[in-house]
């Protein structure tokens, strides 16, 4: 008897050993896949920060000036990339939105390597003594996804990052995101995705996600029901100025059996997110455009 014992014990630690290890590295399968709750997706607003009452103008001479409207991350050797702004407007503070943006709200540094990439804001700037907000328009470069409602039965099987908050430009992996191999990872001057769910089916070099093999594979579960939700991190480097520095974003997935068993709160969130994306437009300054929000029904 005292032997079985010993011999269950035995095999409840090599079960543990087995899923630390598992899960210890950030780019390695999950054994269980994070689950969750569509409500708590729905409230995600947190303030960023409230500009005080005044004018605000996008053209000051005398506020702060990045080097660039569009700042890639050149993050190397495990070092965080600090922008600074060019000039010195004074004393004053820095605000941001929507929320993502790691700003030092006394100097107006911004740590590119720790803020959500892929992402449009408005840095504000209001001097000491002043109502007067000066706004400057930033991007960090970088991929995301559209918030979008997928029916498989449709052939809507795919969903594709776009690059830079832009939808209008062209894939900067591959020319056909639909053709390239998630075997063919040999070349060094692509992209590479990955994630952190083996089971959510991701194209190493276009970073194209495959809905049908997604939940084929099981990512939601055996037998997943409305509402079932998880979360998965998705690791890229980029062939662009970034030097492919190792980046990093959240994506949301949410299962349903028919498009028409989506809560309309649901669909309301994401046609609202998606109108923002397409109109390159800046979300309230509660807001937080990540993580991107992928619906997937069957019909």
């Amino acid at each position: 008897m005292k032997k079985k014992v010993l011999s269950r014990n035995a095999l409840i630690f090599l079960a543990l050993v087995y899923l630390f290890a598992c899960s210890k590295n950030g780019q390695t399968e999950e054994v269980f896949p994070e689950k969750v709750n569509i409500d708590s997706i729905l409230r995600q607003e947190s303030p960023a920060g409230i500009l005080p009452e005044g004018s605000s103008n996008m053209q000051c001479p005398n506020g702060p000036k990045y080097k660039d409207s569009l700042i890639y991350n050149e993050s190397k050797s495990g070092k965080d990339h600090i922008v600074k702004p060019l000039n010195d407007p004074g004393a004053g503070k820095y605000y941001s939105w929507p929320q993502g943006l790691v700003l030092d709200s006394l100097s107006g540094s911004i740590n590119v390597t720790k803020s959500e990439t892929g992402l449009r804001y408005i840095v504000a700037f209001v001097k000491i003594g002043t109502k007067d907000t000066c706004l400057q328009t930033l991007i960090l470069s970088g991929a995301s996804y559209v918030d979008s409602i997928h029916i498989l039965g449709k052939n809507q099987t795919t969903a594709q990052p776009y690059f830079d908050a832009n939808l209008q430009t062209s894939s900067i992996c591959i020319a056909n995101p639909d053709e390239d191999d998630d075997d063919d990872d040999d070349g060094n001057d692509k992209c590479e995705f990955s994630t952190s769910n083996k089971k959510v089916k991701i194209k190493s070099i276009s970073g194209t996600i495959d809905l049908k093999k997604t939940l084929e594979n099981e990512a939601f579960g055996r037998n997943p029901v409305n509402g079932t939700a998880i979360r998965v991190s998705v690791y890229y480097k980029l062939n662009d100025k970034s030097s492919k520095a190792l980046q990093k974003m959240d994506v949301q997935m949410v299962y349903y059996e028919k498009k028409s068993q989506v809560p309309q709160a649901v669909v309301d969130y994401v046609q609202q997110k998606r109108s923002n994306i397409i109109n390159q437009q800046l979300i309230s300054v509660k807001g937080n455009p990540r993580p991107p929000l992928i619906v997937i029904t069957r019909s």
